[in-house]
């Protein structure tokens, strides 16, 4: 074997051993790495494995360190922001670490998951309201993303309890329509045939209902 496919099988083995949560042993394996050895492509990979390790291993001060070392241009500069975000959000208690690092890569699946995670802060407080400004970023900027149905749910419960019905109703409706089918779908039909009942649009309603019954009648709802 060659310097650069040893180094391909050290990294390679590093990266399973972080994806089992056996993370002293992947520190222990990356820590071995020769990252001169490997082609200029997987250097930046390299430094994202490390600096997961290191970070899950509690040294956090290296982490940050290697993880820095992603260029902004790199494409995997967005999930090295991300962990540190997290790390910096864990020691703080707060939300400020993610929504820097949301605005700093927007667009990209990382940042989506940084404002889910400002919001889920807030909701593990009971906090519900000071969540949803995040739900709402969410809404907008990731209208097709991973966590719209979540965002929908949360975005919609707020306007419902700010008697903001039709807003509820819209927001609901359209994430049953536009996302295929799945868990959440009949509880967003059920909770926008309610928000059209709140505003007397009883065929609406009726209609919404009779099909959450006829399509989910096995569901809670």
């Amino acid at each position: 074997q060659s310097k650069e496919e040893r180094a391909l099988r050290t990294l390679e083995k590093g990266e399973a051993l972080l994806e089992a949560v056996l993370n002293r042993d992947a520190l222990d394996t990356l820590r071995k790495l020769q990252i001169a050895d490997l082609p200029a492509g997987e250097i930046d990979r390299a430094h994202l494995a490390l600096g997961r390790a290191l970070l899950a291993r509690r040294r956090r001060t290296e982490g940050h360190a290697v993880l820095g070392r992603i260029p902004a241009t790199s494409p995997l500069a967005a999930e090295a922001a991300y962990r540190v975000a997290r790390d910096r959000a864990r020691r703080t208690r707060g939300v400020a670490p993610y929504v820097s690092m949301a605005d700093a890569f927007p667009g990209t699946e990382w940042a989506e998951r940084a404002l889910r995670a400002a919001a889920n802060h807030y909701l593990a407080a009971a906090r519900d309201e000071k969540a949803v400004p995040y739900w709402r970023r969410l809404l907008e900027e990731y209208p097709d993303g991973l966590y719209t149905e979540s965002a929908s749910w949360w975005t919609g419960w707020s306007e419902w309890r700010a008697k903001r019905f039709a807003r509820a109703a819209h927001v609901w409706e359209r994430a049953a329509r536009l996302r295929p089918p799945g868990s959440a779908t009949p509880g967003l039909l059920y909770w926008a045939a309610w928000a059209h009942l709140a505003l007397d649009r009883q065929d609406r309603a009726r209609w919404l209902l009779d099909e959450t019954v006829q399509r989910y009648k096995h569901s809670y709802h």
